[in-house]
């Protein structure tokens, strides 16, 4: 097999627009965003009091109580110092049109992600697969949920973030992945996990993106722990252990959190991440962590859900590649759905969580393990394989 001579000729396919069909999905997709939107902005920013607290206690700080002592004096503020930051802009529009703000802008974040796994999921025709399409219209609503009623910027930032590191992955780009990954980190505590998704990058560049990623946490944390010592008890804090948790199903019955839980997510979710991470599959990282997060979690918070969604919906197009995105609606019908509506018991609620996250991690996980398409490559990559198989010939 040799290069054609008319390479450029026969990608000019690849550099056109979308066709016609793929931007009538686009604009349906924005429409249908705007109104779930819409939809939940009666009840907007359910938490965002915590963002607008925080923000201030850190950037007007009272002696011992706020400042570079935030986490020490308030460890209930489970909120990574970058999310505190970035509310803080918002956290000064007076009114309700604080939460409003924030609300579309952490409805953009969903764009941005949309955005990412589409240009990872088109083949050299630029139509947006089945399996994106679908998994967008079930991504939406949920992702409406925790940026509009819920408000909650740091699991926002943190999955847009992780999701961003995962594209610069896949472009070897190692200094944007370590700088991305950890803003995620930054943003909120569970997504340290996600620093496993350098070790998708060639090896040649782990040295570098290990150390970019060091700074980047540190920078944000570091401070904290200088300042006071006991920043580190925010770390232990301790939150109920709701009756649908799936913690509850795998036999933990105690009422608050377990001391080893937040330990065991961590450790246990970093290491699964490592290993698809290592197999070339970084689209189920994520899955990995936020999985593994959420069957150890005594919380059930409906804003948890799009976190298992966005890492579903990158399994789906990314690794699976069915028409229909089977695991993603399993996790909205199974998971997002029952804690939102509240249709069920919580016994129920809770059993129907841990199966779900279990049956993911079990498919993230496999499909992880089938052998690549090429040496080297992750399987998100068979799209730039095609895109070269177009322009060899005998």
């Amino acid at each position: 097999m040799v290069l054609h001579p008319d390479l450029p000729a026969q990608t000019a396919v690849a550099r056109r627009g979308l066709p016609i069909a793929s931007r009538a999905w686009i604009a349906g997709l924005i429409a249908w965003g705007v109104a779930w939107g819409v939809e939940h902005a009666a009840r907007a920013g359910g938490s965002w009091h915590f963002f607008r607290d925080g923000s201030r206690i850190l950037l007007d700080p009272d002696g011992v109580a706020g400042g570079l002592h935030l986490y020490a004096a308030h460890p209930e503020l489970q909120i990574g110092p970058l999310a505190f930051l970035a509310a803080a802009p918002f956290a000064a529009i007076p009114g309700s049109f604080s939460a409003w703000s924030a609300g579309a802008a952490m409805l953009a974040c969903g764009a941005v992600i949309l955005v990412a796994v589409g240009r990872l999921s088109r083949s050299t025709d630029r139509i947006l697969p089945s399996s994106y399409r679908w998994g967008a219209v079930l991504f939406l609503p949920v992702w409406a949920q925790l940026s509009v009623q819920s408000g909650h910027l740091d699991d926002a930032l943190a999955l847009t973030s992780g999701v961003v590191g995962l594209w610069a992955v896949t472009r070897d780009r190692p200094i944007l992945a370590a700088l991305a990954v950890a803003a995620a980190a930054d943003s909120k505590p569970w997504a340290f996990g996600f620093c496993a998704l350098l070790l998708a990058l060639p090896a040649r560049r782990w040295l570098l993106a290990g150390a970019v990623w060091l700074a980047g946490v540190a920078a944000a944390w570091a401070p904290f722990f200088l300042a006071d010592g006991r920043t580190i008890d925010a770390f232990h804090y301790q939150i109920h252990n709701s009756a649908a948790s799936a913690l509850r199903v795998l036999g933990v019955g105690s009422a608050r959190t377990p001391p080893w839980c937040r330990t065991a997510q961590l450790a246990v979710g970093t290491g699964l991440a490592a290993i698809v991470a290592l197999r070339r599959a970084p689209a189920a990282v994520l899955l990995m962590v936020i999985g593994v997060r959420l069957l150890l979690d005594p919380g059930t918070h409906t804003y948890y859900d799009a976190g298992l969604v966005t890492a579903t919906l990158l399994v789906d197009v990314l690794l699976l590649r069915r028409s229909v995105p089977w695991l993603t609606a399993g996790a909205v019908a199974m998971v997002f759905v029952p804690q939102a509506t509240l249709l069920g018991t919580p016994a129920g609620d809770g059993w129907l969580r841990a199966a779900c996250l279990i049956v993911a991690l079990a498919v993230g996980a496999a499909a992880a393990l089938v052998p690549r398409p090429e040496p080297g490559a992750s399987t998100m990559m068979r799209p730039r394989r095609a895109a070269v198989d177009a322009v060899q010939a005998e």
